[in-house]
């Protein structure tokens, strides 16, 4: 089999969830091919197409995934390939660093965010398993649930370091190890993505990242650059792919090899 016909994820059913820098991006690469993408946030994005469906719905609202999910699945099916890009985080997310962090948001945050993706990626692999379906789950994660926060970057910068975010994305993490092991025997694949820093807005923020920061930061990257939307959207579609088939279980960095010094 050719690789351009391995990666080929045409006629794929996919729920997307989250469709901000790197979700919509993602939407832009499903769009070249012939798959129709139901895209779940808050907003709607621009670049969604009459092929594809937009459902509004706070992702912080765990106990309510579940019948949005029986929602989804009555009006389209099941899909072959879920996505979860979604950056579900309270009011005072900015502040939850190791001075200010209350036990409150602490564990808030942790519910809304893990809480969220452990939900609604078991309620897919159920329903993929039930359907007999080889699917694919493709969990949005980060270099910090592999490593620790380097205090240094965050010195005199707009962005503190985060004391339930490396807690959560270890989660997300242990999250996808014991997915692929449990659903594997169904042919389900489950894989994350560990992206370094994006170029950009500060995670889970509308303010731009200090160029102070990306200077620090891009000092630590041997390949001397932060990454892209790109970056990590190909990385997606390739865990979705056929291309990928003996792929699961894994906490895949794509991080211009930060993690690898």
């Amino acid at each position: 089999m050719s690789f351009k016909k391995n990666v080929n994820l045409e006629k794929s059913k996919v729920f997307l969830l989250g469709a901000g820098q790197i979700g919509s991006k993602i939407l832009d690469y499903f769009n070249e091919f012939d798959s129709q993408v139901i895209v779940v946030d808050e907003k709607r994005p621009e670049n969604l197409l009459d092929k594809n469906f937009f459902y509004e719905f706070d992702l912080t609202q765990v106990n309510k995934i579940t019948e949005l999910f029986d929602e989804l699945i009555k009006k389209h099916d099941c899909p072959e390939i879920l996505i979860n890009s979604s950056y579900p985080k309270n009011d005072n997310w900015a502040n939850c660093d190791f001075e200010n962090s209350t036990t409150e948001d602490f564990l808030e945050n942790l519910n809304f965010h893990l809480g969220s993706f452990s939900i609604s990626s078991k309620l897919i692999c159920d329903e993929m398993k039930k359907n007999k379906l080889k699917g694919s789950v493709v969990l949005l994660n980060s270099i910090y649930g592999l490593v620790a926060q380097d205090e240094n970057l965050y010195v005199k910068e707009n962005i503190n370091m985060s004391f339930p975010y490396p807690v959560i994305k270890s989660g997300i993490g242990g999250l996808t190890q014991q997915l692929s092991s449990y659903y594997g025997k169904y042919g389900i694949r489950v894989n994350s993505i560990c992206s370094g820093g994006i170029q950009g807005k500060v995670s889970g923020a509308d303010e731009k990242m200090n160029t102070s920061f990306a200077d620090k930061y891009i000092a630590k990257v041997p390949l001397g650059r932060m990454a892209t939307s790109d970056d990590i959207a190909n990385m997606a579609c390739f865990l979705s792919s056929k291309a990928s088939s003996y792929i699961t279980g894994q906490n895949i960095a794509v991080d211009g090899g930060y993690t690898a010094k």
